[in-house]
């Protein structure tokens, strides 16, 4: 069976995969003599930075995967995807460091995930009645943090959930706006938003009707 593992950086995306899952057009396959710690910083090379995708092929993509996930520091994260408890075509989405996005944060220390993924809707939107309907897709994140490649993990949870009046964005995470919007907005705005945010909602509520 052909498998797919992600890992994204900036506006790129590793993918670890078995072969002939891609187009040859849309991936340039990574050597295999390149470590794998030592990825990151061959993408973010001048050079490569018009290539939107990067190949790992494997046998068996994840080990490969995981692999790669032992060479950094981890961090997990949790948020939501919200459908409006009122109005299902109505998706929760926050504009923050000039990226739409969705609301999340770090998993604190003896939080679980799905605590965590609900605090983080309430605290950032003001979100109430929320109601975990199902786990989604993790998505993996590289970026720097204090000099020093790292991951973060996102567990997001598929939710409804409902605001008094429009939703309250929490400025001091730095987000600007919060609102409600329908999937035919949605979609006109994933060229303004993270490649990772973008994969996950395709993947998700705009593959639906």
């Amino acid at each position: 069976m052909k498998q797919m593992y992600k890992v994204f950086i900036n506006d790129q995306v590793i993918c670890f995969t078995t072969p002939g899952i891609l187009s040859k057009k849309q991936v340039l396959p990574i050597d295999s003599t390149i470590v794998l710690a030592h990825l990151p910083d061959f993408l973010t090379s001048s050079e490569n930075l018009p290539i939107p995708a990067f190949q790992v092929i494997s046998e068996n993509p994840k080990k490969s995967f995981n692999t790669f996930l032992k060479q950094f520091r981890l961090i997990r994260a949790a948020g939501g995807i919200v459908l409006h408890t009122k109005e299902a075509n109505k998706v929760l989405m926050i504009f923050r460091l000039g990226k739409w996005d969705l609301p999340k944060g770090k998993i604190e220390k003896g939080e679980n995930r799905r605590n965590a993924a609900k605090r983080e809707v309430e605290e950032e939107c003001g979100v109430q009645e929320i109601k975990i309907l199902q786990p989604c897709n993790d998505t993996f994140h590289l970026y720097q943090l204090k000099g020093k490649w790292v991951i973060k993990q996102t567990h997001w949870y598929l939710m409804n959930g409902v605001t008094n009046g429009e939703p309250v964005p929490q400025t001091e995470e730095g987000i600007t706006e919060a609102k409600w919007l329908k999937k035919s907005q949605i979609r006109s705005l994933l060229p303004l938003s993270y490649s990772a945010i973008a994969s996950l909602l395709k993947e998700t509520i705009l593959s639906r009707n």
